[in-house]
């Protein structure tokens, strides 16, 4: 019989949390984008049994302005300070939010109806307020927390 020893280095890349490529910002920018996004589409799906096509049409920009809310607190939670330019990442952020809505709103047969050209531009600006909103939100939760735990 042989002693199989298995030792892990606790200071290697796949176990320190910090240092994890899991953990880095452009990981945690992804995952934020397709949160939102996959709720953004499943309230879409959930809607379409609910309500009549053209009213769920009429409640997309809220769709979009709620979880893109959600995208930006979420970015900046996940991120507390490993990113400079945070605005600059909410606006790519929520550009990049609102690509896979309309892809999966124009191509798949579960949503009864189609965003035209026009609206993409409406909720590609209602993607880049309401993450920008949302990490704002965040941000300014966190600059609360950190002086509430000074004091």
């Amino acid at each position: 019989m042989s002693n199989l020893r298995l030792e892990v280095d606790s200071n290697s890349s796949f176990c320190n949390g910090e240092q994890s490529m899991l953990n880095t910002p452009i990981i945690k920018f992804i995952h934020s984008i397709g949160i939102g996004a996959i709720g953004a589409i499943l309230l879409l799906l959930f809607g379409t049994m609910i309500v009549p096509g053209e009213r769920l049409l009429d409640l997309l920009p809220i769709i979009v302005g709620f979880n893109g809310l959600v995208t930006g607190y979420s970015l900046i939670d996940k991120t507390k300070g490993q990113i400079r330019a945070k605005y600059l990442w909410l606006a790519a952020a929520g550009l990049l939010f609102v690509l896979p809505i309309y892809f999966v709103v124009n191509t798949t047969t579960l949503v009864v109806f189609e965003v035209q050209p026009s609206q993409l531009v409406k909720l590609l600006i209602i993607g880049v307020a309401g993450v920008t909103a949302g990490g704002w939100l965040s941000n300014r939760y966190l600059q609360i927390k950190a002086s509430k735990k000074d004091n």
